[in-house]
């Protein structure tokens, strides 16, 4: 298990999930944390959600995600056209749960789905724990936590990075960015960055261009699938010409760092 490196890389909860359970369903950041861990394990699972068959192909796609409270072992996921449902007590309650939300990231869904839980007017749980009138007896939720503790951050080192003007990643390394044609790399599906996928059927230049660059990647840690690892070894990352979409992840990128090879047919 030492040596265990998977091919796939660590998925990352996006930072608009926190938002909108915070903006939308006023949930404490303890509840958000915890919820976000969840998804972040299943999501990096290999196994923890798996489609269902089905012999009906106009039927709606439902999805097994694993569960350790449920009987069966599994709670069932339907895909609909704008959202994710789930048959748990939490989706039922107030329209979010961890298995949706990872399915909906799965499925790259999760715009449609985070709208869904926005327009939804059902009752929030944060309301069955923390009390509303704040005069009345017992614990006040967020406000009886002692305040010399240490503010919680979720990756301080990165931080440190950023205050000094930079934040060093795994995938930052001194490897140029080859520029090469699409068809000569029938690996490059879409750019890493945007997720926007590549053109092959029609030929449009210039966008039938990408950078290629060797890169580290982090993958899911198999004892605690909240936690990355970096890779050892490096693989072929692509990327389209836009500008934005390097500098993003490259912050210190320049035109020294492209290459032209001297020749594009096969070899």
């Amino acid at each position: 298990m030492a040596n265990y490196e998977p091919d796939k890389e660590f998925v990352n909860i996006p930072n608009i999930v926190e938002e909108q359970l915070k903006e939308k369903r006023g949930y404490s950041d303890e509840l958000i944390k915890g919820s976000i861990e969840q998804v972040s394990v299943l999501v990096n699972s290999p196994n923890a959600i798996q489609r269902q068959p089905n012999l009906d192909a106009t039927a709606k796609a439902k999805f097994l995600v694993a569960s350790k409270t449920a009987k069966s072992g599994y709670n069932t996921c339907t895909k609909n056209e704008c959202c994710i449902s789930c048959a748990c007590n939490s989706y039922k309650h107030d329209s979010v749960c961890k298995h949706s939300l990872a399915v909906a990231i799965q499925q790259k869904c999760l715009q449609s789905h985070l709208q869904h839980i926005k327009q939804s007017n059902q009752r929030s749980r944060c309301g069955l724990v923390q009390p509303i009138n704040d005069n009345c007896a017992g614990k006040k939720g967020g406000k009886n936590k002692n305040h010399w503790r240490a503010s919680r951050s979720r990756e301080p080192q990165e931080t440190q990075f950023a205050a000094a003007g930079f934040n060093p990643a795994v995938h930052h390394n001194d490897k140029p960015f080859i520029i090469t044609f699409l068809d000569n790399n029938p690996k490059a599906t879409e750019c890493r960055t945007c997720r926007t996928g590549f053109i092959r059927r029609t030929k449009i230049i210039p966008f039938d261009i990408v950078l290629a660059h060797e890169e580290r990647w982090m993958y899911p840690d198999q004892r605690d699938k909240t936690k990355r690892l970096p890779s050892a070894k490096t693989m072929t990352t692509y990327y389209c010409i836009c500008k934005s979409c390097i500098m993003e992840r490259f912050p210190y990128f320049n035109a020294s760092f492209l290459v032209k090879p001297v020749f594009y047919g096969p070899t």
